[in-house]
């Protein structure tokens, strides 16, 4: 799995370039970790803490998709983009 998310990062960063955004590389980093965090809801990937050793690393990118996701702050980190973005 994260032998892709270095390609998948690329993609979404290519997208939001194509549509406007500017952000930072890393937000394209956490992002591409979408869907391969966790097992189940309750259960954290092992692969990804495998992967993903440093604990202040892993929280945050669960918090940027769990914020992206929501469209609510999560654990201190604030949604990128409004409500209104996805209907330009």
């Amino acid at each position: 799995m994260a032998q892709f998310t270095n390609d998948i990062a690329a993609a979404l960063k290519a997208y939001g370039v194509s549509k406007g955004y500017s952000m930072p590389d890393q937000f394209y980093d956490d992002m591409s970790w979408g869907g391969l965090t966790h097992l189940n809801q309750n259960t954290v990937n092992p692969a990804f803490t495998g992967i993903i050793t440093n604990n202040a690393t892993r929280l945050r990118i669960i918090s940027r998709l769990k914020a992206e996701e929501t469209g609510e702050e999560f654990n201190g980190v604030q949604p990128s983009g409004n409500n209104e973005s996805c209907n330009r």
